[in-house]
């Protein structure tokens, strides 16, 4: 809190019921502005609302459970300063009409609830989330607050990189729940299965209980089956209306109501104190999911038990929904996320530490004592006798005993010729052949020390081995390259050394291969190239030189490729090309050169822009490359002053035709640049005015740059022109009244900079005018009365700047005008009357009265004159706002 209230960016990792909302709530009493808080779900935002409400602290929300009028009376409350804290979704965050309302605002802190939905690597990416970082731009010198409850390391740093955090505070708390009871009970059949969680609830009789399942049918199913049992439990799910659900929830709150069967859409922000039970009965999607929500038990810091029900059956529903998604990226980590789970689920060793671990964070005991395995072990001194091993599997077994130390290092793994091998750490078996298999070794993240041994290779019918985030030294072992069927092969983040062995380009079953994160060296084999299976191909993080090999273009089922951070020299090889599956590619920190194939900047997540190398771009036979003359050395001339420190590929080495951001004309003459579009890339030089030579430009977009310096008066001579964007830059001086003269101009745009000085009455004579920005400058003097001449005007913006004096009369004849933004500024007088209908405007925020005639007729009169109106078609409002929308937001 002292960090918020010091203006200071902050990130907050703090477990679920450790106090993260008093972070913001707290301090938005002390802010005399609006401290506005982004949260992703209704219910979240209700439970909060309504409980500082309760308190007397003026609080509201904005989500799509409201009407429209209930959204207006909320955004003037804000508008007038009635309110302390404002909850919205990031969705509503994206919309440019709600940004324009938020301009309005005087926000002294911004704070992010559930902030690891803005990583990809969380468990619940939201793409809306990740635009969040865009505010700072808008909220210059706000401090922003990240709050999540389920962040690993790696989520943090995105967290971090993605909202532009300013030398951030980071407070990350301890993940330990140490009143919480971890258990896992394996399914069985539908009835016994019932019978154990009736036990359970037996057991917590007059307890609240939240029993979580996947899909609504089954949630309506498991409630209905309870309440015949005679356990009165209800359902919750996004299916049922929003009276239903919060009718649902308060019943839960108030006790009345002791067990809930939910999907996910409950319990996020849930402040219940006494919950005593919390049960899983299917498989939750990561184990950042399933922390999340078993923290919603025992917040009271009393006992409370946490029980998940599993059978390797549970995989196949969201194994199918993460087949369901479209990014490769995030299919590849949800699919980790899930087998991590699994693993979790089918650990021999203590739940809580494997938990601590995920999260980084050490644990002080192997055996904590407060989960089904550590009190098992506690109760069970005695071995379980030799004669209840497996006799058929004695042949992997009796491998995997030989190799035990060597692979385990200082690491005690529960490999004994005393217990059954299906009970064996992170072993799995296939039972459906007469004689049982290890088919997968899975040991992430468990501590190894030791040394990857040779006899691995003696299990034949290995399908999955996966030994990543441990501390395994040594090379990887030829022999792996016997294993026929191995399809997964995880070793990343270890301390491995040596080269690739080249037999692995042997493993002909093999998907995924994955060593980041090591020491290797040498050359990558050419011999990779024959896993005509290979899907994923991860060797960043490592210490590879020599070039790229050709045959990686062989790959034709190839969908992750990452080679970044090593040593890698030479070019990139064209044969990438072939790789029409590639969704995944990583190539920067090498030691590359040339250029970069051109199909390959189509790839959907690259970071080709890292690597400074410009496309190929080879024309076809056909086409000819157009002489570096005329508008071309132009644009050379005046690179280096446009793009400062920034990186545009204009190089006499690539074609005209394929420069960043370079439109041409080459149908007529000699080709002529008609557009200039560099939008957010960097450029941190000045606008030079020999741009204007260019007599052809008809769009000139440098929008969202770090351009200084005044605006050319020479672009006055650009008389084709008729697009001009130049909005959050750091430009300063006056605007030129020389634009007057752009006579063909349709969109200027100048918002967000830091120009000075009067508005030109020139800028009035531009007769086709339809889209004018200028807020958000220091700007000063009146508004130009000549402003009424532009009849084809839609949209004209002024507001936050430092303009004086009263409205114009003559804006009255702007019949066409949309939007109308004047507020923020020292305006008096009052307020021609025709302006107040406009659709979209700012003008009750003056505070000015009303002048001139009144209308005739009712519709033409200002908006709070008007009688009731009847409700207009949805699909019609729908329509109108998407038509409000400007190009250039």
């Amino acid at each position: 809190m002292t960090s918020v209230l010091s203006g200071e960016d902050a990130l907050v990792v703090m477990p679920t019921g450790g106090g993260k909302s008093l972070c913001y709530q707290l301090p938005a009493l002390v802010f005399d502005g609006l401290t506005l808080v982004v949260s992703p779900l209704i219910a979240l935002m209700a439970d909060q609302v309504n409980g500082l409400n309760r308190r007397g602290i003026a609080a509201a929300f904005i989500n799509s459970s409201q009407s429209r009028e209930e959204i207006r009376q909320i955004q003037r409350l804000a508008e007038r300063g009635h309110l302390r804290l404002l909850y919205v979704a990031p969705e509503r965050l994206a919309t440019s009409g709600f940004r324009r309302f938020l301009a309005r605002l005087k926000v002294d802190l911004v704070a992010i609830d559930e902030a690891h939905c803005i990583s990809v690597w969380g468990h619940d990416f939201r793409p809306d989330y990740r635009r969040l970082g865009e505010l700072r731009t808008s909220l210059a010198g706000v401090p922003f607050l990240a709050l999540t409850a389920t962040a690993t390391k790696q989520v943090q740093q995105d967290i971090l990189k993605q909202l532009r955090l300013a030398k951030p505070r980071q407070f990350i708390h301890s993940f330990n729940r140490a009143n919480l009871n971890y258990s896992v009970l394996p399914k069985h059949s539908p009835q016994r299965d019932f019978a154990e969680l009736s036990t359970l609830l037996q057991k917590h009789r007059g307890d609240s209980a939240i029993i979580y399942r996947t899909k609504r049918k089954s949630v309506e199913e498991l409630a209905s089956q309870l309440r015949h049992a005679g356990i009165n439990a209800v359902p919750y799910h996004a299916g049922l209306g929003n009276e239903a659900r919060r009718t649902i929830q308060e019943s839960f709150m108030s006790s009345q109501v002791p067990v809930i069967v939910a999907t996910i859409a409950f319990g996020m922000g849930i402040d219940k104190s006494n919950i005593r039970l919390l049960v899983h009965y299917d498989l939750p999607m990561s184990l950042e999911n399933y922390y999340q929500e078993t923290g919603r038990a025992g917040r009271d810091g009393k006992l409370a038990e946490c029980v998940l029900f599993f059978s390797e059956d549970d995989k196949k529903t969201p194994e199918y929904f993460i087949g369901q998604m479209k990014d490769a990226t995030q299919r590849r980590a949800a699919r980790k996320k899930l087998n991590q789970v699994v693993h979790f689920c089918e650990l021999k060793g203590c739940r809580r530490e494997y938990v601590l671990r995920y999260f980084g964070e050490q644990s002080k005991s192997s055996n904590c004592g407060c989960c089904d395995n550590c009190l098992r072990l506690r109760r069970n001194a005695l071995k379980i006798p030799t004669r209840r091993t497996q006799p058929e599997a004695q042949s992997d077994m009796n491998v995997l005993l030989s190799i035990r130390d060597e692979l385990a290092g200082s690491c005690s793994l529960n490999w004994s010729d005393q217990i059954p091998i299906h009970k064996w750490q992170g072993v799995r078996l296939d039972t459906s052949t007469s004689i049982p298999q290890v088919t997968g070794l899975v040991l992430d993240g468990v501590g190894l020390t030791g040394i990857i041994p040779d006899k691995l290779g003696r299990i034949s019918g290995l399908s999955t081995l996966d030994l990543m985030n441990n501390r395994l030294r040594g090379l990887i072992p030829q022999s792996l390259g016997s294993l026929g069927k191995l399809e997964e092969l995880y070793l990343s983040n270890n301390r491995l050394t040596g080269s690739i062995p080249s037999v692995l380009g042997n493993l002909g079953m093999l998907e995924e291969l994955c060593l980041e994160g090591n020491e290797l060296v040498g050359a990558i084999p050419p011999e990779i190239g024959n896993l005509k299976r290979l899907k994923g191909l991860l060797l960043s993080g490592n210490e590879f030189a020599g070039n790229i090999p050709s045959e990686l273009g062989n790959l034709k089922k190839l969908e992750a490729l990452a080679l970044s951070d090593n040593k890698l020299g030479g070019a990139i090889p064209e044969s990438l090309e072939k790789l029409n599956h590639l969704e995944v590619l990583h190539l920067a920190e090498n030691q590359l050169r040339g250029c970069i194939p051109n199909a390959l900047a189509t790839v959907k997540d690259n970071d080709l822009d890292n690597l400074g190398l410009p496309l190929c771009r080879r024309p076809r036979r056909s086409s000819k490359k157009l002489a570096l003359a005329g508008d071309f050395a132009k644009l050379l001339k005046v690179k280096d002053s446009l793009v400062g420190t920034g990186k545009v590929n204009w190089h006499e080495s690539v074609p005209i035709q394929e420069w960043e951001g370079i439109g041409i004309d080459a149908t007529q003459g000699p080709p002529r640049v008609t557009s200039i579009r560099l939008k957010g890339k960097n450029l941190d030089g000045t606008i030079p005015p020999a741009i204007a030579s260019l007599t052809h430009l008809n769009l000139l977009y440098l929008r969202d740059n770090k351009l200084r310096g005044h605006i050319p008066p020479e672009l006055g001579n650009l008389e084709n022109l008729k697009w001009l964007s130049l909005s959050d830059n750091q430009l300063t001086g006056a605007i030129p009244s020389e634009l007057g003269k752009l006579k063909r101009l349709e969109r200027l745009f100048l918002r967000n900079n830091k120009l000075a000085g009067k508005i030109p009455p020139a800028l009035g004579t531009l007769d086709i005018l339809t889209w004018l920005y200028l807020s958000h400058n220091n700007l000063n003097g009146t508004i130009p009365s000549t402003f009424g001449k532009l009849t084809n005007l839609e949209w004209l913006h002024l507001s936050h700047n430092r303009l004086s004096g009263s409205v114009p009369p003559e804006l009255e004849s702007l019949r066409r005008l949309k939007s109308l933004t004047v507020s923020s500024n020292s305006l008096s007088g009052c307020i021609p009357r025709e302006l107040g209908n406009i659709k979209e405007n700012d003008l009750a925020l003056l505070g000015l009265p009303f002048c001139g005639p009144s209308s005739s007729n009712e519709e033409r009169m200002p908006p709070e004159r008007k009688g009731p109106r009847r409700r207009r078609n949805p699909l019609k409002r729908l329509i109108q706002t998407l038509q409000n929308w400007g190009p250039d937001d």
